[in-house]
């Protein structure tokens, strides 16, 4: 019954640049007795969170002030919703329509986000998906009708907050040109987006939309191109749904979520929030696969932890680079002689020179490749195939 079992511990680390770190969560559930036994509350869950070196917390209603007090680093996150969101995107008459309301809500929040003790207010959330991606229907508006009195509003009253702007899902470079075009690149500090590769492998080299690879080096660009912003990533996933087509077992996941943090370091991203950090239900019943049908509900298991805190391999991935890439600065590309299918990212560290090696000497697969019955391989089973041994050097440095 039990030939399988895996089981780990989490060594207490002291950060040595813990408000310089990184890391961060995009969202957790953190109910006692709804998302987590009743015995653990709040603050065995931040405690948790400082132990695997998370920073930024994005999500964080009811934790705010506890969470301010062990030293996270707070952004908050909203945007209009329902029908009234619904019917303004539709042409028909709403409160959204009215300046001095869409003032009013905007202003609600950056009051809430000072009241929270955030730093950011980060508004809007993957409106370029809205009418298929590189379709930028809705940038125009972003702009006019809300970037714009977002800045007026936190000029004026709330000068302390960084604004969080664009928040597109991967590099969407036509809505991008479009906020820049229309006057929106001046009015955020900092550019937020999201990422996801799925179903490839994080750093494939082709140019799919849903790349991982693709998104950090066209982020890159952009800023290059109409200015200088510091990159925040509010959302980037490793998923491990279960009996879903586009999802990875958690063995793939872990070693997935490590190439994409190493990359988006690389990429000199200034923060990264994980999403999320533990499966949930809401308030909806588990079901079997077959009752749910696919994808649905698939985003309720991207976490770092089970509904009862049982950790996936992804914790200690999360953990180890936080760990290792605390204090990091990227010195380039590492040599791999005698093989064009092996790479190496370089940095420099608070704890000395660290490098991150991988193999393709097996291709690019992709993520749990449809199969008619939708089920996952199991945990320990790779499906990316053998790595090679590595003999690496980098600048001279000892590895």
């Amino acid at each position: 019954e039990f030939k399988r079992i895996c089981v780990g511990a989490l060594k207490p680390v002291a950060f040595a640049n813990d408000k310089g770190s990184r890391m961060g969560l995009a969202a957790f559930r953190g109910t006692a007795g709804a998302a987590h036994p009743e015995a653990r509350g709040g603050t065995e869950l931040l405690r948790l969170m400082k132990r695997i070196g998370v920073r930024y917390l994005r999500q964080h209603s009811g934790y705010s002030e506890e969470a301010r007090r062990m030293g996270f680093t707070l952004w908050y996150h909203n945007q209009p919703n329902g029908a009234d969101w619904n019917r303004y995107w539709k042409g028909e008459k709403t409160w959204m329509d009215e300046p001095k309301q869409r003032r009013g809500w905007l202003e609600g929040n950056l009051k809430t986000t000072q009241d929270l003790g955030a730093e950011a207010f980060e508004f809007a959330n993957e409106w370029n998906l809205a009418d298929g991606t590189e379709n930028p229907t809705r940038a125009g508006r972003y702009v006019k009708d809300w970037l714009t009195q977002l800045r007026s509003a936190r000029d004026e009253k709330y000068p302390q907050i960084r604004l969080g702007g664009c928040v597109v899902a991967n590099a969407d470079l036509p809505y991008l040109k479009v906020v820049h075009d229309e006057g929106g690149w001046p009015l955020f500090d900092d550019l937020v987006f999201h990422m996801s590769g799925m179903p490839r492998v994080a750093d494939n080299p082709g140019r799919e939309y849903w790349n991982v690879l693709r998104t950090l080096k066209d982020i890159r660009a952009v800023v290059r191109e109409y200015g200088e912003k510091p990159l925040y990533l509010s959302e980037f996933y490793a998923p491990t749904a279960p009996n879903v087509l586009i999802s990875m077992n958690e063995r793939d996941a872990a070693a997935d979520l490590a190439i994409q943090i190493a990359l988006a370091f690389a990429a000199d991203v200034k923060g990264l929030m994980y999403y999320c950090f533990d499966d949930f239900d809401r308030i909806l019943p588990i079901k079997t696969a077959a009752e749910l049908g696919e994808p649905t509900y698939r985003e309720n298991y991207f976490g770092l932890v089970r509904r009862d805190w049982v950790p996936k391999a992804t914790l200690w991935t999360f953990a180890t680079a936080a760990e290792l890439l605390d204090g990091a600065t990227f010195l380039g590309d590492v040599e791999l002689p005698g093989t064009e299918k092996s790479f190496g990212l370089l940095f420099r560290t608070l704890r000395g020179p660290v490098a991150f090696l991988w193999s393709r000497i097996d291709g690019y697969p992709q993520h749990e490749l449809s199969r008619t019955n939708a089920a996952h391989l199991p945990p320990w089973q790779s499906t990316v195939g053998n790595c090679e041994t590595f003999s690496a050097k980098a600048s001279g440095e000892r590895i």
